[in-house]
Parts: C-alpha cells; structure tokens; sequence
C-alpha cells in the first residue's frame, strides 16, 4: 500500500510538471498554484520514498539495490534544481531554459530508474 501511495504522488508530479512544460513551450506562466501543488506533491514523494528506502515505522520497507539507490538519488536531483529555476530565472532568465530542460531530464531518469526498481522489486 505505501508503494502505491508514493507512484500515485509521484505520477501525479509527473503529469503537473509534464502539463506546466507543456505551457512553458506555448509561451504560456503556469500558475504559482500549479507550481506549488508540484513543489508540494514532490516533496511528499521524496518523503514517502525516503521511508520506503529506510523503513517506515510499521516496518514497511521496499527491497533495496542499485536501482533504489539510483532513484532516490535522481529524484532528490530533480528536486533540489526544480527549486533552483525560480532563482535563477530571476536574474538570468535566459537560463531558466536550460534549467528546466535539466530538470525535467533528470526527473524523467529518476522516475524511469524508481518505477524500474519498484517494478522488480
């Protein structure tokens, strides 16, 4: 059940972040309410995935790999230079496009990489 939790926040970030790219390329500011549900929903992902990975505390814990390893790691990536755009596009915004694509890359391989390890596991 607490796996199930975690892939419906995390495919529910992924779809946000997939519509507020969407608008991105048409030229289109998303809202700062969609922004936040996003920030909010991969932040309860990344803390639902931190307790699978070291055990919540009614003992449920995923199995562990390279995978697990490789997901938590890109997912805290993805999250860290998701809150790195807003910064910077400030002063830069021609940078915040770069910024986002590397955002979205790196979220995209996490999310691959955790569904994969949850997938097997």
């Amino acid at each position: 059940m607490a796996m199930l939790v975690v892939v419906l926040l995390f495919g529910t970030t992924v779809m946000l972040g997939g519509y507020m790219a969407w608008q991105y390329w048409c030229g289109v500011r998303a809202a700062k309410a969609m922004s936040a549900a996003h920030l909010l929903l991969a932040a309860a992902g990344l803390e639902g995935l931190a307790l699978l990975l070291r055990g919540a505390p009614d003992g449920t814990r995923a199995p562990g790999g390279d995978w697990s390893t490789i997901a938590g790691l890109g997912l805290a990536a993805a999250f860290l230079t998701g809150l790195l755009v807003p910064l910077i596009a400030k002063p830069k915004p021609a940078a915040a496009g770069n910024l986002i694509i590397a955002h979205a890359s790196i979220a995209t391989i996490a999310f691959c990489a955790r569904m994969w390890w949850l997938m097997r596991g």
